[in-house]
């Protein structure tokens, strides 16, 4: 079984509340590791890379940002982009 998009998508959505429709379940961090290597193939730490060079490259082409700037995601979190 593979890792749905919600399921990325909450992973990406560091810090956001969960909808009310949505249950919130308290996993350790070793069990969620785990789970998500079972279901996705990857380490959840390779997975998380991985999306945050994606937005990294994404806000490169598509915005006027420094590298520095992306490095910096205190500087990018004005426009409500976390990386």
């Amino acid at each position: 079984m593979s890792v749905t998009r919600a399921e990325s998508q909450r992973i990406n959505a560091n810090g956001q509340k969960c909808p009310s429709d949505q249950v919130t379940i308290i996993l350790s961090p070793n069990y969620l590791s785990s789970l998500f290597k079972k279901k996705a193939g990857i380490s959840l730490s390779d997975y998380i890379q991985r999306e945050r060079i994606h937005e990294a490259m994404k806000l490169l082409t598509l915005t006027q940002y420094s590298i520095s700037d992306i490095c910096d995601p205190q500087a990018v979190q004005k426009c409500g982009t976390t990386i």
